[in-house]
């Protein structure tokens, strides 16, 4: 691993492979840190591989995000998304992580779970944690989080990690609220950040580049260059409900029979989705697109009239700054921090409660004001929401956390990396 000596080496160690064909919000954040990242901070990645040939388990290799490049050590190979291992993905991360706690070397730990800092807790590397959503979903028994079989074992295991990580940043302001009551004796350490979209990437088009974008889902999918174009990004599992999704825009189509739903992502849910897509005779007005790059995301957004996501619980959804990032209106349940995004009736409509009904409702509602939701009134959001703006606190953050392992004893820290 190439390492400058002036740089704040910071090891991201979490089941990611950012440059490859994994869909999520996660996967998102963890790009754009890296990508907008200053000079003075340089990413590792210990992670996993969609990619055996061009990112080989168990070798570092240097990748490229945006403007900055990192490296990565894939720990295994991720194969397939649409199935669901029988061990956990994070179970198999954690086990193999273990074995290469001494052999990399970082100023500051970083993750998105609580779990790959257990074969951390006796290191005194300074660490940092992303929680993407209030944990207390797992009591829920919809949710996709495994530990919703075992929730009291999830929060021993968080009481013991929680004391022993430095800094939390929280992307859903009640669990900020949430971990400070149950943590008082720890809770300036919690802090709520947005999420936040690539402007570079996610921007409105022309009314001719729109065409030619149109003209390319006519060739690829086979979609009408007229007709409504509503998108869904996101993985195809139960958090994110896409069957409710399927069931709500056929009641759509009732009233805008030209009407064509674009499903970006994929997941385990997704055998479950065509069989659903041919019980409801759909097969002409839906397209399952599976997974995509984010530059593809970018154009069919573009080319898109909204976006309508059905999560049973959020955090902060990317996709939808993204989808206002190219002036489109969006559509969403009541869930995580979507109204900071969402205003009914200004730029986009949520959906009163999880009925199919009541989603067609709000789909209906944002089709007959389009022209009035769409462009400045979503653009005047995403604005807010951009990495310039959100994540200079992030990189502070990871600054102050390597001044304090400059004050650490040698015995605290772990070996140099090998390549």
């Amino acid at each position: 691993m190439n390492e400058s000596s002036k740089k704040i080496r910071v090891g991201i160690i979490y089941p990611s492979d950012p440059t490859g064909s994994i869909q999520g919000g996660i996967e998102s954040f963890i790009r754009g840190i890296i990508g907008w990242a200053p000079d003075d901070i340089q990413f590792a990645v210990i992670g996993v591989t969609t990619d055996r040939r061009s990112r080989p388990v168990g070798k570092w290799v240097e990748c490229e995000v945006g403007k900055n490049r990192f490296d990565l050590f894939p720990l295994f190979a991720i194969d397939d998304t649409r199935q669901q291992a029988r061990i956990p993905a994070t179970v198999s991360y954690t086990a193999r992580l273990a074995r290469e706690v001494h052999k990399h070397r970082f100023d500051v730990l970083d993750s998105h779970r609580i779990e790959p800092f257990l074969p951390y807790i006796f290191c005194r590397t300074p660490k940092h944690l992303f929680l993407h959503q209030n944990m207390e979903s797992i009591n829920d028994q919809r949710s996709d989080i495994r530990w919703k079989y075992l929730p009291w074992l999830y929060f021993q295991l968080e009481r013991i990690l929680l004391t022993r990580i430095n800094s939390v940043h929280v992307v859903r302001q009640d669990a900020v609220t949430a971990y400070r009551e149950r943590y008082p004796a720890i809770k300036s350490r919690f802090n709520f950040i947005p999420t936040w979209f690539e402007p570079d990437t996610f921007y409105p088009v022309s009314v001719d580049r729109r065409v030619e974008l149109r003209e390319i889902l006519s060739s690829s999918y086979g979609i009408p260059r007229q007709s409504l174009l509503i998108a869904f990004v996101g993985r195809l599992d139960r958090q994110k409900d896409p069957v409710l999704l399927l069931d709500a825009f056929h009641l759509v189509l009732a009233q805008f029979a030209d009407a064509r739903l674009l499903i970006m992502g994929d997941g385990v849910l997704r055998s479950a989705m065509e069989e659903r897509i041919r019980e409801l005779g759909m097969a002409e007005n839906v397209v399952l697109a599976g997974s995509v790059p984010p530059k593809v995301v970018a154009n069919h957004l573009q080319a898109s009239d909204m976006l309508v996501l059905s999560s049973v619980y959020e955090g902060m959804p990317i996709c939808m700054l993204e989808a206002m990032g190219c002036g489109l209106p969006v559509v969403s349940t009541d869930v995580g921090e979507v109204r900071r995004i969402i205003s009914s009736g200004v730029n986009g409509v949520i959906s009163k409660d999880r009925t199919k009904k009541e989603l067609a409702r709000a789909i209906a509602l944002c089709v007959r004001h389009l022209d009035q939701y769409k462009g400045r009134p979503c653009l005047e959001v995403a604005a807010q929401y951009v990495p310039d703006a959100v994540l200079k606190v992030v990189y502070q953050n990871y600054r102050q956390l390597a001044r304090r392992r400059s004050q650490i004893s040698p015995s605290g820290s772990t070996s140099e990396p090998t390549e």
